[in-house]
């Protein structure tokens, strides 16, 4: 069980022991008395600290979600083939959530209510995540290794199929052959559209010559 450290607070061990429980199991097979015991604190100030289950959940979260961000903005510091980062990108990424399934489907619904504290706390650790992976396509963009678009259109599909990963998996599968998996899969779709001449630079490219040529019949 974990213990409360000399400079770590009450709320700091309540956030681990229901990191560890959420991660075992699914939300509703998670009891706040279970919390308080894993955590040794009393209900009491459990209720003060998160009055409800889905409060709890949602800090843990958050809580992991920062961790995670700051993982990526360690392994993106180092330089490697943009296959190389991707797929350290995406491995972590599946790593957080593989445990997490449920969290997936409270995310749909944050994404879908109108308003809330916690939609727009999620929101803006969602935009840190989106601005590390466009960090990564555009290295790979300016590198000449992939066609240049909608950058954030990219991104969303990169992260839908994560979505689409997590929520459908196998027991059978591991992070580590799905990461390799999707990036071959993103990478090689990309490229494709520029081998079969959907390269947007070489488009936006001829739009100019064809409106330089249009204005000078003008």
């Amino acid at each position: 069980m974990p213990r409360q450290g000399k400079n770590q607070g009450k709320e700091a061990v309540i956030l681990k022991a229901a990191a560890e429980l959420f991660t075992e199991k699914d939300f509703h097979q998670v009891l706040m008395e279970e919390v308080a015991l894993h955590a040794r604190v009393g209900k009491g100030t459990l209720y003060r600290y998160f009055p409800t289950k889905e409060d709890l959940y949602f800090a843990t979260i958050f809580a992991g979600w920062d961790r995670l961000r700051e993982e990526l903005e360690e392994v993106l510091r180092e330089e490697g083939p943009l296959e190389e980062l991707l797929e350290k990108t995406t491995r972590q990424i599946l790593s957080y959530f593989w445990l997490r399934r449920h969290f997936v489907t409270l995310v749909y619904r944050l994404e879908h209510n109108t308003g809330g504290r916690e939609k727009a706390a999620w929101q803006r650790r969602r935009e840190g995540i989106v601005r590390l992976v466009e960090g990564v396509l555009k290295r790979g963009i300016a590198s000449d290794l992939l066609p240049a678009g909608n950058i954030r259109l990219l991104v969303e599909m990169f992260l839908g199929m994560l979505r689409v990963i997590v929520l459908y998996r196998s027991s059978r599968d591991t992070p580590e052959a799905l990461a390799h998996l999707v990036v071959s899969l993103f990478l090689d779709g990309l490229r494709g559209r520029t081998r079969h001449g959907v390269n947007h630079r070489a488009r936006a490219a001829s739009g100019g010559k064809t409106r330089e040529r249009a204005a000078a019949h003008l």
